[in-house]
C-alpha cells in the first residue's frame, strides 16, 4: 500500500500532509516525524508505526490507545477508534 494522508495533532495545531505534499516534501516530512523529544499518541501505533518504517520513516509511538483499550477490556472485540470515542466519551 501507500501512505495517503498523514495527520499529526499538537497541542496548538494540527497538520494534514495528504499524499501529493508527502511526495513533495518527504524529507522535510521525515525530519518533522523523526525528531527524538517528540512523544507520539497513537491509536494501532505499532501498525502504523511499522507500515512508517516500511517506507523510511522511524517513529516509535509513546502510547497507544487501542492497546490501552484492549488492556481495560480484552474481552471487547471492538477496540477501534471511533467505538472507543463512544464508549469513552459519550
Amino acid at each position: 500500500g501507500r501512505i495517503l494522508l498523514i495527520i499529526i495533532g499538537t497541542t496548538e495545531k494540527s497538520y494534514l500532509f495528504p499524499d501529493e505534499i508527502l511526495n513533495i516534501a518527504y524529507s522535510n516530512i521525515k525530519a518533522f516525524m523523526e525528531q527524538p523529544n517528540v512523544k507520539w499518541i497513537m491509536h494501532v501505533g505499532t501498525f502504523d508505526a511499522a507500515f512508517l518504517k516500511c517506507r523510511g520513516i522511524n517513529i516509535y509511538p509513546t502510547y497507544d490507545t487501542a492497546l490501552a483499550h484492549y488492556c481495560l477490556d480484552e474481552r471487547s472485540y471492538v477496540h477501534g477508534l471511533k467505538e472507543l470515542a463512544r464508549i469513552r466519551l459519550g
